[in-house]
């Protein structure tokens, strides 16, 4: 953002500072005025087309340290989508009628992955698939690197980043398809690959956001599909339900406090049309008006009936497949140990919090009941081991600015996680299971999640879409 564009927000930041003072108490100076700037660029993002929000998003190169190197622009053979399609299909044909038929066409486009390791490598190291956020339509490898970065630096690992298929010209599952490819890659890579097959007791798969999100949906579909799974997982303010069900997604109380928007508004819709923002129009009414005519029967809630869709991942009658969703799977056992982290006062705050605890007691959290109503016949009961953090006044995405003291302790902590998981033999990989919830403040230390944290736990409406009739004029508060 030009130097001159940054001094209203700055000033106007520092007048509320002294008027109202801090937001919230650990917001010093600095972190507030890089999230106001960053949320300031984040809302004129979608001034533009969408194919320019794409380019812009993962254009910025950061340069590695001297301990750090970077393989970039690797082109992955197709072999490796091939191959994920062909299970996608196999689980996904239930879903056909709801689904866009076009998520099988590449138009071309390769599918790129970058790797990121520290030079010194040990011979027993952790490897990381980090999977980007961006709401799945923005982002890439490069809006990443400095994740990438930090986390090889900290755990001595090598993390490998791919550039999955965006919304709205590719539909769920083409970015599911695309991140599942990758993991193939690394587990049953090509002759050319350069590297022997990597075991998956030492791979982690990690997300942000969106990305978070997509590495639980990639989890879940591996643990369906019979495919080996991760020795652990790591959810960086996970977006695990799209139905923006839970209380905290629409809390007016966190106005002004979170990156993200009240979230039935949340659905990024360009201000400037474009040729892929009307094609995907063309292509989501037809498939809207198939579904009337068809009426397939698909797990989901009455609350998806809506002219407008909600999302521009899928179609409203997709929202419930739990690869979109993860959150209202049948069940979040028999996964690998994961670690989710989430900020107080974000709005995904809530479905965070019930993701952990559901995923950790699968019997007792079964919830939407429309989904849920043949748990006890699910092969998936096992209790997962989970590892739940809520860090003080942190919004979402606060990872990324260095000045919050709370960045640094969540890339500590994920590391240690990561190398406890990938290289040390430990309880969380046998039949007992473990679940530890904290709240984390400013200078690491913890302490029993709040009461705030537990509400959730009693919310009987997960799974359906709020009224949207109090929020359509909802716009980015700065």
């Amino acid at each position: 953002m030009p130097l001159l564009k940054t001094i209203p927000n700055v000033l106007s930041t520092s007048v509320n500072r002294v008027v109202k003072g801090k937001p919230r108490p650990t917001w010093n100076y600095k972190f507030h005025i890089g999230f106001n700037l960053f949320k300031s660029m984040l809302t004129a993002t979608f001034d533009r087309p969408i194919e320019e929000v794409q380019l812009i998003s993962n254009s910025t190169k950061i340069s590695p340290p001297p301990d750090i190197s970077i393989n970039e622009n690797l082109e992955l053979s197709d072999n490796y989508r091939a191959i994920a399609q062909i299970h996608l299909e196999k689980f996904l044909d239930k879903y056909d009628d709801v689904l866009d038929p076009k998520w099988k066409d590449t138009n071309g486009q390769e599918l790129i992955g970058e790797w990121v390791y520290y030079n010194n490598l040990p011979k027993k190291h952790p490897v990381v698939l980090l999977l980007h956020g961006g709401y799945f339509c923005m982002g890439g490898t490069k809006m990443i690197r400095s994740f990438s970065i930090e986390i090889a630096k900290l755990c001595k690992a090598k993390v490998f980043g791919v550039d999955y298929r965006l919304s709205p010209q590719h539909q769920f599952p083409a970015a599911l398809c695309d991140v599942i490819a990758a993991y193939l890659y690394l587990i049953s890579p090509g002759e050319d690959a350069g590297f022997e097959p990597i075991d998956p007791k030492r791979i982690v798969i990690m997300g942000e956001s969106a990305g978070g999100g997509l590495a639980m949906a990639m989890t879940l579909f591996l643990r369906d599909a019979g495919l080996p799974l991760p020795c652990g997982i790591v959810g960086w303010s996970p977006w695990v339900d799209l139905t923006h069900s839970m209380p905290s997604s629409l809390d007016p109380n966190l106005i002004g406090l979170d990156l993200l928007c009240p979230m039935t508004m949340y659905r990024p819709k360009p201000r400037v049309s474009s040729p892929a923002w009307v094609q995907y129009q063309e292509d989501s009414q037809k498939l809207a008006d198939q579904i009337k005519e068809k009426k397939p029967s698909i797990i989901g809630d009455e609350s998806f009936q809506r002219d407008e869709q909600i999302q521009i991942y899928c179609n409203n009658e997709a929202l419930a497949i739990p690869y979109v969703s993860p959150l209202l799977a049948e069940s979040l056992g028999n996964m690998p140990p994961m670690l989710l982290q989430v900020g107080e006062v974000e709005r995904i705050h809530d479905e965070v919090v019930l993701f952990g605890h559901k995923a950790t007691q699968p019997h007792k959290f079964k919830v939407p009941q429309y989904s849920t109503s043949n748990f006890d016949e699910s092969p998936f009961q096992k209790p997962t081991s989970v590892i739940l953090e809520v860090y003080d006044d942190m919004p979402h995405g606060w990872q990324r600015f260095p000045s919050a003291e709370q960045a640094q302790i969540s890339f500590h902590r994920t590391c240690n996680f990561i190398k406890y998981v990938s290289l040390v033999e430990n309880d969380l990989s046998t039949e007992k299971s473990l679940f530890k919830g904290t709240r984390i403040n400013s200078k690491g230390e913890e302490r029993p999640l709040e009461q705030y944290d537990l509400d959730v736990l009693n919310w009987d409406k997960v799974g359906i879409v709020p009224d949207l009739t109090d929020h359509t004029n909802t716009k980015f508060d700065i």
